[in-house]
């Protein structure tokens, strides 16, 4: 692979080939998984997430939100192709980025709540907006 070819994976580009992001994943000692996409959930749980055997990290609850249980958080992820479930990382990062746009008279209470549990999370007790 050209130092170039690196340099445009490393910078993300859209114009890099598969065969060249396979490439740096087998040199990184990763695997690309093309599993069956995450099963929609209703309202918000949390999944302990996979450690790789030996891994000395505790588990951590991940919290997965499913989108259409949201009004406004559906309204949000309107770019979003097929976002059925949000990570909490993803849903909080959408309210954030797109506070201006969010109708907050609108929000339901089960709404509000997830939001306010994302932020004491995800956001360790701060919404940049």
């Amino acid at each position: 692979m050209s130092r170039v070819t690196l340099h445009r994976v490393e910078r993300g580009e859209a114009s890099v080939t598969v065969g060249a992001w396979l490439n740096v994943l087998d040199a990184l000692g990763l695997a690309l998984d093309m599993g069956a996409a995450p099963q929609p959930v209703t309202g918000w749980q949390t999944r302990a997430p996979q450690h790789a055997p030996g891994a000395s990290l505790a588990p951590v609850p991940a919290l997965t939100v499913a989108v259409a249980h949201y009004p406004q958080l559906q309204t949000l992820a309107w770019s979003i192709p097929g976002a059925t479930v949000l990570t909490a990382q993803e849903a909080f990062g959408l309210y954030e980025r797109n506070w201006r746009h969010l109708d907050r008279t609108a929000m339901e209470e089960a709404e509000r709540e997830l939001l306010a549990h994302l932020v004491a999370t995800v956001g360790r007790g701060q919404l940049l907006v």
